[in-house]
């Protein structure tokens, strides 16, 4: 597949500051997936976003 324009614009990582950083459209498609925070005990200080990047580096 040669490289066009569009599909120059549509893979283009610039703005992202990792490999593994997720576009906000994607992470539409995984945060239902995740477990929500329960209703008892602490409340959930860590960004499960960054936890899913993190992963997708290794």
């Amino acid at each position: 597949m040669a490289w066009t324009e569009t599909t120059r614009r549509q893979y283009r990582r610039d703005d992202l500051i990792y490999a593994s950083d997720l576009r906000d459209e994607k992470w539409v498609l995984i945060e239902p997936m995740m477990l929500r925070s329960k209703r008892l005990g602490r409340p959930r200080h860590t960004d499960l976003r960054r936890v899913v990047e993190a992963l997708l580096i290794l």
